[in-house]
């Protein structure tokens, strides 16, 4: 994954042959895993696109599909819009979105802008070892730790809630919630300063 949001830095990428290389290979792969949302009819093209060796109409066609430049998180549990809510967590474009399939089938979205946070909290419990003197030994049971990611969001005017997320990955969650401030500032800061020219670093996060 990037080490960046705004996707109009894609743009500046794309010119340079080694960025457009890594554009397209993070795409190609969030297309195959399903982390960017294509209807059958769009993934024909996009893999006729790919055997063509289309680089840039394949990253031209997937940055405008729903959730390209996101990162997906393994399924998890969160507090919202009820408790122990099973979800699917996705990041990007500064902001959070919960995917939650309904008893039907249904597949709903909840979308939490970075913008509306007003801060947001890393909490990890783990419940004390328990010993059990059955057949005269002294065993140690442990119960595994939970990791939660809480923020607090103005759902609206005069309105915040807490809303909790329970994950193994809530600590690379609250990490890319600070790269997306960090990059805001930033942005913010160039602005002010007039600043006519930016250099972009990439790297990978790691998976795909």
């Amino acid at each position: 994954m990037k080490n960046y949001w705004d996707l109009d830095y894609d743009l500046e990428l794309m010119t340079d042959p080694v960025g457009l290389d890594i554009l397209y290979a993070q795409a190609v792969s969030d297309v195959r895993r399903e982390c960017i949302v294509a209807h059958q009819d769009t993934r024909t093209i996009l893999n006729q696109l790919e055997a063509s060796g289309a680089k840039k109409e394949y990253v031209d066609l997937s940055r405008k599909l729903k959730y390209y430049g996101f990162l997906e998180f393994e399924p998890c549990t969160c507090d919202f819009p009820k408790p122990n809510t099973r979800v699917v967590v996705n990041i990007g474009m500064r902001e959070i979105t919960f995917r939650i399939r309904s008893s039907e089938g249904e597949i709903r979205e909840g979308t939490f802008k970075v913008t509306r946070m007003r801060c947001w909290k890393i909490t990890i419990n783990k419940d004390e070892d328990t010993n059990d003197m059955n057949g005269g030994g002294n065993h140690h049971n442990t119960s595994p730790s939970t990791t939660q990611l809480a923020f607090e969001y103005l759902l609206a005017k005069n309105k915040l809630q807490w809303i909790t997320i329970q994950s193994d990955q809530a600590i690379l969650m609250s990490n890319l919630l600070q790269s997306i401030i960090d990059e805001l500032v930033l942005k913010k800061s160039h602005e002010e300063e007039s600043r006519s020219g930016r250099t972009v670093s990439i790297f990978f996060w790691g998976g795909g």
